[in-house]
């Protein structure tokens, strides 16, 4: 009888450590064309995109579900890729979003976007001006390493931005959106 008991109690702990486990860090990639994804709640981001088009939209929506971030080096390497629309239902553009997207020309930021993650654009070197939208709050150090132009008159902290200028305002190499060098 005791070891029925133990048995018993031993199963209980089990059961009871196996519900503690905090599943919501695993998150599970779904695929749908070109795009991975992962699904937290109402929030959708787009973890990777596998294709090979020149051309991409951001959709607002896949399988149903908004699209609200472009993950970190989700379209990172896609040398292919010249031109980039994000659709207004995305807030948020990851570390490295479009890392070595060396032929991007042209990158379309919707006003829905707030923040723009750290090396978010790097070595995009065909990149040569990009708007900003002034909703922007939050840019990461270098996201437009080697992009000549910047047209932006928001706030946004995170100087600096690594671009050659800024509304035109030029410092060497590394420009920042106050128009001042800061060490």
């Amino acid at each position: 009888m005791k070891k029925l008991i133990s048995f018993f109690l031993s199963i209980v702990m089990l059961v009871s450590v196996v519900a503690s486990v905090d599943l919501s860090a695993y998150a599970y990639i779904y695929t749908s064309g070109d795009f991975k994804y992962s699904v937290s709640g109402s929030n959708t981001t787009i973890t990777r995109y596998t294709g090979s088009a020149t051309s991409v939209s951001i959709p607002s929506k896949i399988d149903g579900y908004p699209v609200t971030s472009i993950g970190e080096l989700a379209f990172s390497n896609c040398t292919s890729l010249t031109s980039v629309t994000i659709s207004d239902s995305v807030t948020s553009v990851g570390d490295g979003a479009f890392y070595e997207c060396t032929s991007l020309t042209s990158v379309t930021i919707p006003t829905s976007v707030k923040s723009i993650g750290s090396d978010a654009f790097y070595e995009c070197s065909s990149l040569t001006s990009v708007t900003i939208p002034n909703s922007v709050t939050s840019i990461g150090s270098d996201a437009f390493e080697h992009v000549n132009n910047i047209v932006y008159n928001g706030s946004a902290s995170g100087s600096p931005w690594g671009a050659k200028s800024v509304n035109g305002y030029v410092d060497g190499y590394l420009v920042y959106k106050d128009s001042t060098k800061k060490e």
